[in-house]
């Protein structure tokens, strides 16, 4: 296995877990289980999400 795929899969499992937590979080704002304080975790999480999927896109296109 290249260092290049064990990169990508990790990657993918950081753009996976961001958003999920994510989402988690989304719902428990809108039941109210959390303050509204929270969002800034939700975006934060979306803003990782975001620049994993552009590191894999970079990783495909150089290849």
């Amino acid at each position: 296995m290249s260092d290049t795929d064990r990169r990508t899969r990790i990657s993918y499992g950081l753009m996976v877990f961001a958003a999920i937590f994510a989402l988690t979080c989304v719902i428990l704002i809108v039941t109210g289980v959390v303050g509204p304080t929270v969002w800034f975790t939700v975006v934060a999480m979306a803003l990782l999400a975001l620049s994993q999927w552009l590191n894999i896109r970079a990783r495909r296109r150089s290849r």
